[in-house]
């Protein structure tokens, strides 16, 4: 690559620079150009060579940058020969010339090692002068860290002579050294403390801070995931990423994008090789670094109910410490809402957007933490060729804004805007690493192509090819991947990535209420669904009243009293199984960004709890009352010959404690839905086995079968439908009830009804019914048969916490085996 000399001309002097490097300015003293207007930013912007020029990015400035005529720009291509003049700052800021001469030279193969392997820019230096140091968000801490991510009372610094230690003050979003999340360390001097978007190397007697925002190189090491089986999906990539750079992840199905995608943001890591960022180990420091990286899937991470202002408030919520005020938060959404431009759609309900600006919400979700590094999972799927431009160039805007920006795509219209290309071959081997520019002539020489989507399909068409081995042998290897990786040297040894106990137990609470508060406005915002939730209830309890009759909770009616309190127990095990069956595998997207960024499983399962718990109490409660509103209870014995209990088992209101084990009953099926919707991957598949876990309750625990089944009997043990069946019966004294209905056979009922039959016979009759123990009108059978349901729901929600838990991926020294 060839680039002419830059001359930049300030206040009647001028600055050249003969050799291509990175060329800095600002207000920052080490700056290469130092303007000292107070509007102009400590590292305002950069001159970079490229082969079409120098690249001109402004560099997430305060003030801005603006072209001679007035108008606002954050990259400009300065091509060979020509002179631009620019204005930095205000309207009173300092105005620049800059001149790329047309005399060509040639650029270094790679960047400097320690441009590739540093933290990122230098952006100030804190001296230790005291023996206790404060670091928070808020102005009167010692050292003042203005990021809505860093607690008001974060971190402090203790030092007793050479020995310095420092704590975290129960921060919400953790403190970090070396990448390990610590409550308490002893500092070493080279130990790099992360807290929020801050990095801050110990040095023995001062704090040295760095922005790894548009200043931290990205490196992929010789990537590579295996499956089972040893079946190799992507194969030795390595590529190295410099700061603001756009970079498109291109190749046909099954070339390993999404793979590359998984071990680039550590949520599937490499089974070999490494990936660093800022010179640091990915896999090492993921605990650390992972909130510094956004990350948009293919699906929405939306609840598309909810207004977009509102889920990116419930956003901010989770992301930032609570002690952040409400202002402040609502600011933030703010100011993204304005840079993707979604001001005007802040109070329209997600799923009225187009396809295009629902993805502009996801991609805000994103920002709200300004993430130095942002990747994208096929964004540009579904989208028209319009909205396709549009978002590819917000993407480009993004990466000029100092963010380094990777987007996995089929689409090659629009990957010009991109500062590098990486086209994956089948197999998940690199075809192509570099600019676009050099995409064309590269392909050129082993074929005719024209176009990118003829490159495209000769890749995917020649799978035979040995497209890894040609771009090895081509001299682009050697200038856009072997050279600039050669100096950046080994990556960091793994270490510790576990996150304190302390810090998660904290933060399960608050996580549970926003949760919970969030899934109640969902719920109400999408109001047909709502009064389908509702309606269920009343319609169940009317049409049980209607089939079973008036009076029929009597010892003249002990089938249809049987009857009755099975439909109540179906009925709930209907309502909240159902309730529950979709509400984890609807938002799994959801699940696992949020999971991404520290949601506690247990907060929310337990958010779902909250929800559908009241939710189907309520239920079952209507649907009892109604149903059994036409009923006796007590039940009454026309016959004289039963002794039926005028109390419940426990409680002294029988209608009371009949709610009551009708209700555990919904509840011990809104756990097993729970768990089901966790371990099912689609909504179509927990649909399918609604009706096969219905089926299976109700077959387990219909009354209406004297014979045993040595299959059936077993499995009723972890029938929720069962023992709540018990608990009923045990409630209503069902066992005398039916006793009678089970002697007339033998006595014939009129004899029975006239008491023909003297007491003594009546009770031997009556003793030879066959009744139930777990039916029996004691308290500890009702204790038994009601611990058993609750025993049942407790282990259900277990389970789906286990479920949820097992899906992160399992990392040994920052290794999964996928």
């Amino acid at each position: 690559m060839r680039v002419g000399e830059l001359h930049i001309r300030v206040r009647g002097r001028e600055h050249r620079f003969p050799d291509p490097r990175i060329v800095r300015i600002g207000r920052d003293p080490a700056s290469d150009v130092v303007l000292e207007d107070a509007t102009v930013s400590r590292l305002h912007a950069t001159f970079e060579p490229s082969s079409h020029g120098w690249v001109f990015r402004d560099a997430g400035s305060t003030h801005g940058s603006y072209l001679e005529d007035g108008e606002q720009t954050g990259r400009l291509v300065i091509a060979p020969g020509r002179t631009v003049r620019l204005r930095l700052g205000d309207a009173m800021g300092d105005t620049i010339e800059v001149e790329a001469l047309d005399e060509l030279r040639e650029v270094a193969t790679g960047p400097p090692s320690q441009a590739v392997t540093q933290l990122g820019r230098l952006s100030g230096v804190h001296r230790l002068v005291a023996t206790r140091v404060r670091i928070g968000r808020d102005p009167d801490n010692d050292l003042v860290l203005e990021d809505l991510q860093v607690s008001r009372r974060h971190a402090e610094l203790l030092g007793t002579g050479e020995r310095w230690e420092l704590r975290d003050l129960g921060s919400h979003n953790g403190t970090y050294v070396n990448g390990r999340p610590v409550t308490t360390a002893e500092l070493s001097p080279g130990d790099v403390i992360g807290i929020g978007a801050h990095l801050l190397r110990f040095t023995g007697d001062r704090l040295d801070e760095y922005l790894d925002q548009g200043a931290a190189w990205l490196l992929a090491l010789g990537v590579t995931v295996t499956v089972g089986g040893g079946r190799t999906i992507l194969s030795d990539v390595s590529f190295p990423l410099e700061p603001s750079s756009l970079l498109a992840v291109v190749g046909p199905s099954g070339a390993g994008k999404t793979t590359l995608l998984g071990a680039l943001t550590g949520s599937r890591p490499a089974t070999a090789g490494s990936v660093v960022y800022g010179g640091r180990d990915l896999y090492a420091a993921y605990a650390e670094l992972q909130s510094r990286m956004g990350y948009v899937p293919q699906e929405d991470v939306l609840h598309r109910q909810l207004r977009v202002s509102t889920a990116l408030e419930y956003a901010a919520k989770l992301r930032f410490p609570p002690d952040v005020p409400a202002a402040d938060r609502s600011l933030r959404v703010a100011e993204v809402l304005a840079e993707l431009n979604l001001t005007e759609r802040a109070g329209a309900r997600i799923d009225t957007l187009s396809g295009g600006q629902r993805k502009r919400v996801s991609v805000a979700l994103e920002l709200l933490t300004r993430p130095a590094l942002l990747f994208l999972d096929e964004p540009t799927s579904g989208l028209d060729p319009g909205n396709e431009e549009q978002l590819m160039q917000l993407l480009r805007e993004l990466a000029d804004g100092g963010r380094t920006v990777i987007v996995v795509t089929h689409s090659v219209q629009s990957i010009d805007v991109c500062d590098r290309v990486l086209f994956l071959a089948p197999g998940g081997t690199t075809a192509f690493f570099g600019p676009p520019a050099e995409v064309l002539p590269y392909f050129g020489s082993h074929g005719d192509f024209d176009r990118y989507s003829e490159v495209f399909r000769a890749i995917d068409e020649h799978r035979d090819r040995s497209w890894s081995d040609l771009f090895r042998a081509a001299p682009l290897h050697e200038r856009y991947v072997a050279g600039p990786l050669g100096e950046a040297g080994a990556a960091p040894a793994p270490g510790d990535t576990s996150q304190p106990e302390e810090h998660r137990q904290r933060e399960t609470i608050r996580q549970v209420s926003v949760l919970t508060r969030r899934a109640y406005e969902v719920l109400w915002s999408d109001r047909r669904n709502t009064f389908l939730l509702a309606a269920q209830a009343p319609v169940f309890g009317l049409l049980f009243a209607l089939r079973i009759g008036p009076g029929r909770m009597s010892t003249s009616h002990g089938a249809e009293a049987t009857m009755l309190l099975w439909l109540l127990v179906i009925g709930a095990t209907w309502l909240g199984t159902a309730n529950a069956i979709r509400e984890i595998v609807k938002e799994q997207a959801v699940f696992r960004r949020e999971r991404a960024m520290g949601l506690s499983v247990l907060a929310y399962v337990g958010s779902k709890v909250l929800l559908l718990a009241p939710l189907t109490l309520l239920q079952t409660t209507v649907m009892t009352l109604i149903a059994t509103s036409g009923q006796d209870l007590p039940a009454v014995d026309p016959s004289g010959l039963a002794r039926i209990e005028g109390a419940g088992a426990v409680l002294s209101g029988q209608r009371i404690e009949l709610v009551v084990v009708v209700g555990v009953a919904g509840l011990a099926a809104m756990a097993v839905g729970l768990l089901i919707s966790a371990i099912v991957r689609s909504s179509d598949r927990a649909m399918a086995l609604l009706p096969v876990v219905l089926i299976a309750q109700v077959v387990v625990s219909v009354p209406f079968f004297a014979t045993r089944s040595a299959v059936l009997d077993p499995v009723g043990v972890v029938s929720s439908a069962q023992w709540a069946m018990a608990a009923s019966a045990s409630t209503t004294d069902l066992n005398d009830i039916r006793s009678v209905d089970l002697a007339v056979t033998g006595a014939g009922r009129s004899a029975l009804v006239d008491r023909e039959l003297p007491a003594n016979s009546r009770r031997a009759v009556a003793s030879a019914a066959a009744g139930r123990e777990r039916w029996d009108h004691t308290g500890g059978v009702w204790l038994r048969d009601m611990g058993a349901d609750l025993l049942l729901t407790v282990g259900a929600l277990t389970l789906a916490v286990i479920v949820l838990q097992r899906r992160d991926p399992v990392r040994s020294a920052g290794r999964e085996k996928v």
